[in-house]
């Protein structure tokens, strides 16, 4: 978790390149701002491929929207990446869950 996002002087693709260089390259991101320092206003969610942006004077309180265009492309590779080094660690129904969100659906066999 990459906290103090929010103040001044923040770089976070280089405060995400020294995590992976120094404990794993298999870090992965979840989320990532859409802005950083005081006008941090939201983040994206690489997972589920929402905008959850912050509600002024809500106490942390978002809403979820579309990725805003500038954002898609590096969204959509995160998340590829995301589902690729999961994919690579779990079984193919934890996977199919995670890329689709939907459970896996029982086909046959006792109930």
């Amino acid at each position: 978790m990459i906290t103090k996002i929010d103040h001044d002087n923040i770089d976070f693709d280089r405060t995400v390149s020294a995590v992976k260089e120094r404990f794993s390259n298999d870090a992965v991101l979840v989320t990532f701002p859409v802005t950083t320092g005081p006008s941090l206003s939201g983040f994206v969610d690489v997972l589920s491929m929402k905008l959850l942006q912050f509600v002024p004077s809500a106490n942390g309180k978002f809403i979820e929207g579309p990725i805003p265009a500038e954002h898609q492309e590096r969204a959509a590779h995160l998340h590829e990446e995301l589902i690729e080094k999961l994919r690579s660690r779990t079984n193919n129904s934890s996977t199919n869950f995670l890329s689709t969100g939907h459970s896996p659906t029982k086909t046959s066999g006792p109930d």
